[in-house]
């Protein structure tokens, strides 16, 4: 993780290639999340990025986000996250 950049493929083995919230495998397409948005400052950076499938992605967007979140400080999402 040297890199402030880390590719999708980094984040999925790091997550075991399964969803962090409720486990799905594949055949499950999964996604990289950014837990902190792009458009709010956000990074690629391997802290910011979570591997979920297409359901936990909604809920991620819509429910568990937080503006006022830094991708520097470990945010604790109740015991969501691993």
């Amino acid at each position: 993780w040297s890199s402030d950049v880390c590719s999708s493929d980094l984040v999925l083995e790091r997550d075991g290639h399964a969803c962090v919230i409720c486990g799905a495998k594949k055949p499950t397409r999964l996604h990289v999340h950014h837990i902190l948005k792009r458009r709010d400052g956000g990074t690629h950076h391997h802290d910011n990025l979570l591997t979920v499938c297409p359901r936990c992605h909604v809920k991620a967007y819509r429910e568990l986000y937080d503006p006022e979140w830094e991708t520097s400080v470990d945010v604790d999402l109740g015991g969501v996250w691993k």
